[in-house]
């Protein structure tokens, strides 16, 4: 946990064995910053991944893109499908965070519209099956078939 401002010291000097307190310097509002980012990146990856997979499914070529990608993060890709069930578990609490990323990156002079996107994809992932469902529900020996099955059931696509 980040924080910073005034109190910042003191916060950090509770004994919080659970808690993995992290002091920094800067006005308040740093630490949160500091956690658009990091949500950016994490949470917004699986996004790219999820939307990723669904194109490339619905045009007949999710097993040369997983082939492709996988020459450049060969650790990660065999594991994007659960990932991303994962994520569409969480996705309608993902929705306003991306919007409050949104807003934070247009604080700054950078496009709102790429989390509002991000937003949108997580609005509709909560409206699939896995989206419906919690993330110890998620089956980790699910197939990729299987994921993007529960993935497409609330897409209009034709």
């Amino acid at each position: 946990m980040y924080v910073c401002g005034q109190d910042a010291t003191r916060l950090v000097a509770i004994p919080a064995p659970w808690l993995d307190m992290v002091r920094l310097d800067g006005p308040i509002g740093t630490a949160s910053a500091l956690k658009m980012c990091t949500a950016s990146m994490y949470k917004g990856t699986k996004a790219l991944e999820m939307q990723a997979l669904l194109t490339a499914d619905a045009h007949g070529v999710r097993e040369e893109f997983l082939a492709d990608t996988a020459r450049e993060w060969p650790d990660a890709v065999p594991r994007w499908h659960l990932d991303v069930a994962v994520a569409a578990t969480k996705a309608w609490r993902f929705v306003d965070e991306m919007q409050q990323i949104a807003r934070t990156q247009s604080d700054v002079g950078l496009p709102a519209e790429l989390f509002e996107g991000v937003a949108a994809a997580y609005t509709r992932a909560a409206e699939t099956e896995l989206g419906q469902s919690a993330p110890e529900d998620v089956d980790r020996a699910s197939s990729v078939e299987d994921v993007m099955a529960r993935l497409r059931d609330a897409l209009p696509m034709s």
